[in-house]
């Protein structure tokens, strides 16, 4: 829309950005750290919003949390929308306010954003009236004002996103808002893994097989569920050897930084076969009068009387026990939806299920089907998939990893029968954009003229880590260093550069492994920059250095590796070109 300002924010500096929405300070905020998100496609009010949308504006506004609460630390937040002119939004783009909020910003904070607005009211005159054209212009006015159709997430009043009760930050939509058939292809089942994520107070993840690109896929958006206190089970399978052994450990990693993260590897003793895939997630009740006495919730809400309880706190009229066996000591499930010894759960839910395992193929662009099945109308199959999954994670071929399970598993592993299915998980070599082939004519210049460091400017989305891979690729190099801070961007490299150089030897420094008699060697910055570690390798070691994430280069431990390693070329990967502190990354790059 050309008269938004929304839809042209020009040098606005972004706080946040994915492929779906984009954050930034506003420009008249409300207390300092005031920050607008605000989906990229043109879209009025929030009941407009895809279910895509929405999560992702769901997720951007934990990360300025996050962002915010490692800076100033503030003691709240509001944060709300405005769904409407007679709501008061004065922007027709929608746009979720995040404000932080500190002890004495004002007299009585009890009205919550009702009592910070109305001393902003004049900004947008103001405003017109000195000819300024900012974007998010009149929006702070908006900000969550509770009547009319102001809502977080779940539609109702505003809330505190400050607080540690998970309501407020659970529940970015319905589940019935979630796609009732996600074909692949243009249609990516990853994002409504994603959105589901963003709503669910427990994930159950079932795929018979995992690959680390699918997992690379979700592992932030797991990470985020789990450090807001969703409770996430992963359960997959090695049968015919399919799983990556690298994704077990990443997987394994997980659950080892995060408490509320689980995962085990089911064992399909031949001839028996293990191929299920099905994704599993559920709402914490409501406080709606339908609590059973013992805790526990039925499908209708409805109150059972005491003696109603089965063993263990959920004990059945009959005295007879659920198929699965009532509950387990880590949570498992009656096929009712009764309560564990964990906490009390609702019905309320979706799954799906159909054919995507956890690879990235599978979870984009491959076709796959996946069908919704939403406990609202479908009860008694939610249940079944309830109580299945429940089964199977009990069940003692189902065993949780560790260090040494992995290890067995790759021993044990029929890597040829392995191979034989890569069909299913390996995509076709990808080939250059326009974007990246304009990049790669330019570094091609670049070397031309004798230069050995360059620094790339890209937006995320365009593919940088592939740009990297195309450039080693078009360079002639032998040996290969790709350098980041975050194991989830070393996973993400590492399947791009299999992609486009199948036959060389990929290995990983840090997490726990020191594979450095690889061709290509994917590595964290706080290993890689240990005196001892650098030792390991001469300065000309590598042709090709990638540093990703450049912005952050102006750190000790990344001048360390800079100035340790003479590449034939070395380039850097940002999305941000100017860091806050106005180190220049220019400079870092030889001024290129």
């Amino acid at each position: 829309m050309p008269d938004c300002p929304f839809c042209s924010l020009g040098d606005t500096p972004l706080v946040y950005e994915s492929e779906l929405v984009v954050a930034f300070r506003d420009r008249f905020p409300v207390t300092e750290g005031h920050t607008l998100v605000i989906p990229r496609r043109h879209v009025a009010t929030y009941f407009d919003a895809n279910a895509f949308e929405q999560g992702e504006l769901w997720r951007a506004v934990e990360h300025v949390k996050r962002d915010l609460d490692a800076g100033s630390a503030p003691d709240g937040y509001n944060v709300g929308f405005n769904a409407g002119q007679a709501a008061g939004q004065t922007v027709m783009h929608l746009h979720i306010h995040v404000i932080p909020r500190r002890h004495g910003d004002m007299d009585d904070p009890r009205g919550g954003v009702r009592g910070v607005i109305p001393t902003r009211q004049k900004y947008d005159a103001d405003a017109r009236n000195d000819g300024r054209d900012v974007p998010g212009g009149g929006a702070s006015r908006d900000a969550g004002s509770t009547g009319g159709a102001d809502a977080t997430r779940r539609a109702g009043a505003s809330r505190d996103a400050g607080s540690t009760d998970r309501a407020s930050v659970v529940g970015a939509g319905r589940f019935e808002d979630l796609p009732a058939l996600v074909a692949g292809q243009e249609q990516h089942f990853v994002r409504a893994l994603r959105a589901a994520l963003t709503r669910a107070d427990r994930a159950d993840l079932l795929a018979a097989f995992v690959q680390p690109s699918g997992l690379a896929l979700l592992a932030g958006d797991i990470a985020d569920a789990a450090r807001r206190g969703a409770q996430i089970r992963v359960l997959t399978g090695d049968y015919m050897g399919v799983t990556s052994a690298d994704a077990l450990r990443a997987l394994w990693r997980l659950s080892e930084e995060h408490e509320h993260v689980q995962a085990r590897l089911y064992h399909a003793e031949p001839p028996a076969t293990f191929h299920p895939k099905s994704y599993i997630f559920r709402a914490a009740p409501r406080d709606d009068g339908g609590r059973r006495d013992d805790g526990a919730w039925r499908d209708d809400g409805g109150r059972r009387d005491g003696d109603a309880r089965r063993d263990g706190g959920a004990r059945r009229d009959d005295g007879g026990r659920s198929d699965d066996g009532g509950r387990s000591d880590d949570g498992a499930w009656s096929d009712d939806g009764g309560r564990s010894d964990d906490g009390a759960w609702s019905d309320d839910g979706v799954a799906y299920v159909g054919s995507s395992n956890l690879s990235r193929v599978a979870l984009e662009d491959g076709v796959e089907w996946n069908l919704r099945l939403v406990s609202s109308s479908d009860g008694a199959a939610f249940r079944e998939i309830v109580a299945r999954f429940a089964r199977l994670w009990e069940s003692e071929a189902a065993v949780p990893l560790s260090a040494k399970v992995i290890r067995d598993y790759e021993q044990r592993a029929p890597v040829p029968v392995a191979a034989a299915h890569q069909p299913e998980e390996r995509a076709a070599a990808p080939k250059p954009t326009s974007v990246q082939e304009a990049a790669l004519l330019a570094l091609k210049k670049t070397r031309g003229e004798g230069k050995r460091r360059g620094l790339v400017v890209l937006a995320t989305g365009l593919g940088k880590t592939f740009l990297s891979a195309f450039d080693f690729r078009a360079m002639g190099g032998e040996r290969a260093l790709f350098v980041a801070h975050r194991e989830e961007i070393l996973d993400q490299a590492k399947e791009s550069f299999s992609r486009v150089h199948p036959d060389k030897t990929l290995g990983t420094l840090g997490m726990g492994r020191a594979e450095t008699e690889a061709e290509v060697l994917f590595a964290s910055v706080q290993t890689l920059a240990r005196k001892h570690q650098l030792a390991r390798f001469p300065a000309d070691h590598f042709d090709y250095v990638v540093v990703d994430e450049f912005h952050h280069a102006a750190a000790a431990t990344y001048r360390k590796v800079l100035g340790h390693f003479r590449p034939r070329f070395l380039l850097g990967l940002t999305a941000t070109p100017d860091r806050l502190d106005g180190a220049s990354l220019l400079e870092l790059c030889d001024d290129n």
